[in-house]
């Protein structure tokens, strides 16, 4: 069961991921012209909510696979 939560936590780290690194970052930080603070401030909310996701993600995963990992060590 730990490491089907910890691929399904790695899995949605790295949607999300994909989604900051396809859409967020090139508006919010390659764009040719500063955005207005009107379209910038939804944005970075959006941005950080999805960055607090994908550490929370990451770290769900680090601690389902040491949990596996520790369960198949003492089963031994």
């Amino acid at each position: 069961m730990s490491l089907i939560v910890g691929a399904a936590s790695s899995a949605a780290g790295a949607a999300a991921t994909a989604y900051v690194l396809r859409y967020l970052n090139p508006r919010l930080f390659f764009s040719p012209h500063p955005l207005p603070e009107d379209q910038r401030s939804p944005l970075l909310a959006r941005w950080y909510r999805l960055h607090s996701l994908r550490l929370a993600a990451s770290a769900v995963a680090l601690a389902a696979f040491h949990h596996a990992r520790t369960e198949a060590l003492s089963s031994r």
